[in-house]
């Protein structure tokens, strides 16, 4: 799985952050604001993290449910 979170450290990030640490999934990050900033704008999301799963652009929110639907080590 090709994960990247871009977020900058809010608590929103490091509860993402913390729930892929939990399921032993592996993802790379991303803090650069301006790069934050461009993804954000061009996918009409607002807020961070903003997570690229497979691709897949995903808000928060999303991000949270598609990593709870994971099973540990997977």
């Amino acid at each position: 799985m090709g994960i990247v979170v871009y977020g900058n450290g809010c608590p929103k990030c490091n509860i993402l952050i913390k729930k892929l640490d939990e399921k032993g999934i592996t993802y790379s990050k991303v803090e650069n604001m301006d790069e934050i900033t461009k993804l954000g704008k061009d996918n009409n999301i607002s807020s961070m993290p903003i997570t690229v799963w497979n691709n897949e652009i995903l808000d928060f929110k999303s991000a949270i449910e598609k990593t709870n639907k994971i099973i540990k080590g997977e």
